[in-house]
């Protein structure tokens, strides 16, 4: 840029929480505009600029301009918060169906947790109103007030790494004839299914 080198390390432990840091690490001082991507899944962020910075958001990219000098740091602050998404409802297939998102990932149910008949499974509609706690290891990881369901702490190891699961307490229905079974789901990252 303007015949310097921008060198910017970002900080982060991002997807486990939203927190990012951009630092600045050029040996120059550069006039420069960085852009970074803010995710549709995202419902909120807060940014922290450096100094002066002009700001201004378009297409879902943040503009941060002005003047960069080593050490400059722009912490940005995503919300990463479990949320049920329903299907289009052009999708046929999937009417009366809800996933389960975390930030960039999409959660499944599988058989090892929850046992065989997962078509038998619905989220309970009166726990709707409560607190849905996402916790890994003791850590808060997301929290969602009214939209989604009590979650509980799960950990998973995959290959000596820790996953955070979701638990959400629902209904086991064989049949609209038998009765309701109360009974925690647990919902995984999809890309660590079968696994």
């Amino acid at each position: 840029v303007q015949g310097k080198q921008a060198v910017f390390e970002i900080e982060t432990d991002y997807p486990q929480s939203g927190e990012l840091a951009f630092r600045y690490t050029g040996e120059e001082k550069i006039f420069l505009t960085l852009a970074v991507r803010i995710p549709a899944w995202s419902r909120e962020y807060r940014i922290k600029t450096p100094g002066n910075m002009s700001v201004h958001m378009k297409n879902g990219y943040l503009y941060v301009t002005g003047v960069w000098e080593k050490g400059s740091v722009l912490n940005v602050s995503l919300t990463i918060e479990p949320v049920f998404v329903k299907s289009d409802e052009r999708v046929q297939e999937n009417l009366g169906r809800i996933a389960v998102m975390r930030g960039p990932f999409v959660y499944c149910m599988e058989e090892h947790d929850n046992g065989k008949n997962l078509e038998e499974y619905v989220v309970d509609p009166v726990m709707q109103n409560k607190t849905f706690v996402v916790n890994v290891n003791g850590k808060e990881m997301g929290k969602t007030e009214g939209t989604v369901p009590v979650a509980q702490e799960r950990k998973i190891i995959v290959e000596g790494k820790e996953i955070p699961a979701i638990l959400i307490p629902g209904l086991r229905q064989a049949d609209t004839s038998k009765e309701k079974e109360e009974k925690n789901i647990i919902f995984i990252p999809y890309y660590v299914w079968a696994n």
